[in-house]
């Protein structure tokens, strides 16, 4: 098993992450749930500013989304014991700096 710890947000306006990120792989949106390991992942959220509000939305089809931890106002670290294939970050009020959202997850080589 090895950890995967990769971008899924930069936000620096309200809106959606163009970045998907699979559960299954360390590829973007590719190649779901051969290689998972452990269903826990640990988002962190950092450079929240100025009233920002942050959202992380998950997927079971990569294209549609719903929210899954919502609300997020401050920095901070977030764990999820299981969930979805697919996640994204959304901004859903901007107000100031560059906002990014990290994952990590656990998966086989």
């Amino acid at each position: 098993m090895r950890v995967v710890y990769e971008l899924i947000g930069e936000h620096t306006a309200t809106g959606p992450s163009s970045i998907v990120s699979t559960l299954g792989s360390d590829t973007k949106a590719g190649g779901v749930a051969k290689k998972i390991a452990d269903l826990k992942r640990i988002i962190t959220i950092e450079g929240i500013a100025g009233g920002s509000v942050v959202n992380i939305e998950g997927s079971v089809n990569g294209s549609t989304f719903f929210p899954w931890v919502t609300g997020v106002s401050a920095d901070g670290v977030y764990i999820i014991d299981d969930g979805v294939l697919f996640m994204r970050s959304n901004c859903t009020t901007y107000g100031s700096g560059t906002i990014q959202v990290w994952m990590q997850k656990y998966v086989n080589d």
